[in-house]
């Protein structure tokens, strides 16, 4: 089971200081990702099984920086309807910058959700939920439910089903020598080809 510890660390003050302190930590057993978050300057570590903190301090001392482990913060999952692509998260991101106590984020894009890691002393869910919501989206701390629809008012299905149907009548009139000549039998087959083809990539794009 992966865990998260996170650590504040003293003196980041430039962007090549976080790859220098994230490839340090990374090499600590254990640590799957070390991740710094220079806004917070704060240190995110993921690790498998046990992590000893003093690893961690020792390797940002390596380096010339203090770190101290900070008390595990609390963790909110989020949906946030219009977060489909990173130009929203980017904009989620930046707004979170002006709240240090939120301390790890990660994300779904897929099924438009954060599960965001923060410091419970100083910011509370609401005030996260409402950092979201001043951006234009909007937060929910429940997945929204999909309302199922009955299959006949299901467009695909009712597109696959007249494709069948289509197919059904061509059979019968092929096997009932319904149609006499061979021209209009060619023609009709070839209407309905033509019908059954346009359902189904309709069907298909639906």
């Amino acid at each position: 089971m992966i865990r998260e510890r996170v650590f504040k660390v003293e003196g980041i003050n430039c962007a090549d200081c976080a790859p220098r302190i994230e490839a340090a930590v990374s090499r600590i057993k254990g640590v799957v990702s070390a991740q710094v978050l220079l806004g917070a300057s704060r240190l995110v570590v993921k690790h498998e099984g046990a992590l000893d903190p003093d690893q961690v301090v020792k390797a940002a001392a390596s380096l010339g920086y203090k770190a101290h482990p900070e008390a595990p913060g609390r963790t909110v999952t989020v949906y946030v309807e219009g977060m489909d692509c990173v130009d929203e998260l980017s904009v989620i991101e930046k707004k979170f910058k002006g709240l240090p106590a939120v301390l790890g984020l990660q994300v779904n894009l897929v099924n438009q959700k954060l599960d965001i890691n923060y410091d419970p002393a100083r910011v509370t869910a609401q005030d996260i939920m409402k950092a979201i919501a001043e951006t234009g989206m909007k937060p929910r701390l429940e997945r929204p439910q999909s309302k199922a629809r009955p299959w006949w008012q299901d467009t695909r299905v009712r597109l696959i089903f007249l494709s069948g149907v289509f197919i059904l009548v061509a059979f019968v009139a092929e096997r009932l020598n319904a149609v006499q000549f061979l021209t209009i039998r060619g023609y009709l087959t070839l209407v309905f080809g033509a019908l059954v083809v346009l359902l189904m990539v309709l069907a298909i794009w639906q």
